[in-house]
């Protein structure tokens, strides 16, 4: 259920009962997550805890290269195209056209510039996955919080060291969504306005 992206009640509803196993404790955790058994639940159970962690932490980082970069363009014009171009090879697909022309890929490099790199355009997402992953992202901390302390008593298997996510990616995963947090605490809650930065 936690992988049921296209019905929000039913994962919420998952990622909460996750939150209450892992923050209960006793036999019924251990054998849920880290089992007796190789087969035991921890990677899927800690990827679905650390997804909306990510995704919130991704959208920051993205509001943030592009208000850099619009800050950028207006001190440095060519540093700013170089980037952004770079930027925009790396986060776009490319579309497939049947006869394209120069001047058809030149259009669509402007329009998806323009795109990918406006801070307003940063905004609108970042306001969008904080609404979508928000609660689920505070249940997911708690969840993978619970989980990777119980892990030095109860993984009787070692999945927390052996399978990936590992106790080391948990812990990078919550401080990147700290950060995340805490630069959206200081820098003001979404949409991003471009006249003040991010």
């Amino acid at each position: 259920a936690l992988n049921y992206f296209e019905v929000p009640f039913v994962q919420h509803l998952a990622y909460l009962d996750l939150c209450a196993v892992a923050e209960s404790g006793g036999r019924g955790r251990r054998r849920l997550i880290y089992g007796d058994t190789p087969d035991a639940a921890w990677p899927v159970v800690i990827s679905n805890a650390l997804a909306p962690l990510a995704a919130i932490s991704r959208s920051v980082n993205k509001a943030m290269d592009r208000t850099m970069l619009a800050a950028l363009r207006d001190s440095d014009v060519d540093a700013a195209r170089r980037i952004s171009e770079k930027y925009v090879h790396m986060n776009t697909p490319k579309p497939k056209f049947r006869h394209e022309s120069a001047e058809t890929q030149k259009a669509w490099d402007a329009l998806r510039q323009s795109e990918v790199l406006s801070p307003e355009v940063a905004g609108r997402e970042l306001c969008v996955v904080m609404k979508s992953y928000g609660q689920l992202a505070m249940w997911g901390a708690r969840a993978a919080g619970a989980l990777a302390l119980a892990a030095k008593t109860e993984d009787v298997c070692g999945n927390a060291k052996l399978l990936q996510p590992n106790l080391a990616v948990i812990v990078r995963t919550l401080l990147t969504a700290l950060l995340a947090c805490r630069t959206i605490v200081e820098q003001g809650s979404p949409p991003v306005r471009a006249t003040t930065g991010f």
